[in-house]
């Protein structure tokens, strides 16, 4: 069958890990970047791409460069090259894959270099020496492009119930899916021990995983050797790893470019199905929080469009920023309670340089279809607290009916959603929790409760009586009683 010249396709990836014993010798993320883009071009076994890319996009990273793209480009020897620079969001690189699409498939671009890395794992070392890491100054250099920010994630009553920090959310979510689950507090925070410690030995075997050595459940569940507690039930090796040296790289472009330039055919990796949520109701609004209903009617439709079952695929790597992250996905997938649904290892183990992750699933998801030709790969990503998802399925083998998009966004804002209540006299009963920390101590207590009518209402304590017994019974389910300024005592 004669394919369309216009057709996008995946046609190199380029990963690199720096771990070294002496970090004055770290690379700077830049140089990372244009190493992982030269591994890409490699991998397509068509150097000559580098020079002819007409678009270089970058994921926003925690550097200071202004506009990295140009710089990718001079070192590059790449020239008219449209810069860009995408928004911080776990769901981006999946946004850059679909905009690099479209704009190849109308035929604005043929061949588009898409990347990101971070050296925050030397940097912190080179500072905690005394010394100052060294990095290219650029700071009066715009993109010509700079992708959509990210809609308004959180609302001001949220962020003064410190519902803006990421883990505060993620345990909200933990904790309800542990209370729904049945399990105690013990045998949950076990469960999610194993859950890591399985990824762990995922990014152990990954030759681009940060961990090299697996951990065990007792090291990643227990508050010892610096594993402190961040937000009840998580420790720091169970959450996003975001001190590392990363990067990746990926090269798409037109079938027409890809025949021109020399690409082998056998790197060549099918993007077949994107299914995208960009605007979910803010986190108060929400329906409950012991699942993701969005999640569950993107992934059935991102299936049904690829004309897949969940058992169809053995390759997934579910977005892992935290571990409820992780048991959502595989909830709402269908996926039972023991898999391991990680191609890297996840963020925590395999590494989660701040925005790219997903440059590393996916890269790793192409190598592994590449491997299991027939076989096809589905990738996830999220942005925010469940705000932004995605889900790709991409294959060796070019789908029968074309690449098909979906976004699904005046569906998902049809959804059953909650109230928002002051009402602090109404019954009360929770209905989960964040219980953050600070200095190695319980910190702070975050409730949501529903009442009577069905809406919500959220009350916080730092009462330190209160907040150890959060740590010994099970909270959810119990009635509370709330006072005027917003605070809770239990009953």
């Amino acid at each position: 069958m004669t394919q369309n010249p216009r057709t996008a396709l995946l046609v190199g990836c380029g990963q690199v890990k720096q771990k070294l014993e002496d970090s004055a010798l770290a690379h700077e993320p830049i140089q990372l970047m244009e190493s992982a883009a030269r591994l890409a071009a490699e991998d397509a076994k068509a150097p000559s791409l580098l020079q002819a890319v007409d678009a270089i996009w970058v994921l926003r990273g925690i550097w200071d460069y202004s506009n990295p793209a140009a710089l990718l480009a001079d070192r590059l020897g790449a020239s008219s090259v449209d810069t860009g620079l995408a928004p911080i969001s776990g769901s981006s690189v999946q946004r850059l894959i679909c905009t690099a699409i479209a704009e190849i498939e109308a035929g604005r671009h043929d061949i588009v270099l898409i990347t990101g890395g971070e050296a925050e794992y030397s940097k912190r070392r080179i500072i905690r020496s005394g010394g100052q890491p060294a990095r290219t100054p650029q700071t009066n250099s715009s993109p010509k492009r700079h992708f959509g920010g990210d809609p308004q994630m959180v609302t001001p009553e949220e962020v003064a119930l410190g519902l803006a920090m990421p883990a505060s959310v993620y345990s909200m979510y933990e904790n309800a899916l542990r209370h729904e689950s049945g399990r105690s507090l013990a045998d949950h925070r076990a469960y999610v021990s194993k859950l890591c410690a399985r990824m762990s030995t995922v990014a152990a075997a990954n030759p681009y995983g940060w961990d090299d050595v697996a951990l065990t459940p007792d090291q990643i569940g227990n508050d010892i050797d610096g594993n402190r507690m961040v937000s009840y039930p998580y420790t720091k090796r169970m959450v996003a790893n975001m001190v590392v040296d990363q990067a990746a790289a990926m090269l798409v472009c037109s079938s027409e470019a890809a025949a021109k330039y020399g690409v082998a055919m056998d790197r060549v990796v099918y993007p077949n199905v994107v299914v995208e949520v960009s605007k979910m109701p803010m986190l108060s609004n929400r329906e409950n929080y012991n699942g993701v209903t969005a999640l569950e009617v993107a992934g059935k439709r991102a299936l049904e469009m690829a004309d897949l079952s969940i058992d169809d695929i053995s390759l997934i790597d579910i977005y892992s920023c935290f571990p409820a992250a992780v048991q959502v996905g595989m909830r709402e997938l269908g996926l039972g309670d023991d898999a391991t649904p990680t191609l890297t290892g996840g963020l925590n183990h395999g590494g989660g340089p701040f925005n790219s992750y997903v440059m590393h699933s996916i890269a790793t998801a192409m190598n592994k279809v590449r491997d299991a030709r027939g076989e096809p790969a589905l990738v996830t990503s999220l942005g925010g607290w469940f705000s932004k998802m995605a889900f790709g399925v991409y294959s060796a083998e070019p789908p029968r009916n074309g690449y098909a998009y979906a976004c699904l966004d005046d569906e998902i804002s049809k959804l059953p959603s909650r109230a928002l209540s002051q009402n602090v006299n109404a019954n009360s009963t929770i209905e989960t929790y964040a219980l953050s920390y600070f200095e190695q101590k319980p910190h702070q207590a975050v409730i949501a409760c529903l009442l009577d009518d069905g809406s919500r209402l959220f009350a916080t304590t730092n009462d330190d009586d209160t907040l150890e017994e959060l740590l010994r019974i099970e909270p959810c389910g119990r009635d509370v009683a709330v006072t005027t300024e917003g605070k809770f005592e239990l009953r």
